[in-house]
């Protein structure tokens, strides 16, 4: 079984792994208080030939058998 693109065919995907953003939190005038770097791990497929990307795998490809291959 192999995985293919829903996009473009492409069996190939690479996997990202982190986010960091930043958190804040809001005065009465919503100015910053106070904020801190954060970093959340995160799964992200990525097609490597259009880019189509998603957390989850099964939304941006679909699983072909050998057989249909030939």
């Amino acid at each position: 079984m192999s995985w293919k693109c829903k996009e473009c065919g492409c069996e190939y995907f690479n996997i990202d792994c982190k986010v960091t953003y930043y958190q804040a939190d809001l005065d009465d005038y919503k100015n910053i208080d106070n904020y801190k770097l954060s970093e959340k791990e995160m799964i992200q497929y990525v097609c490597f030939e259009c880019g189509n990307s998603s957390e989850i795998l099964e939304e941006i490809a679909e699983q072909k058998e050998w057989e249909d291959e030939q």
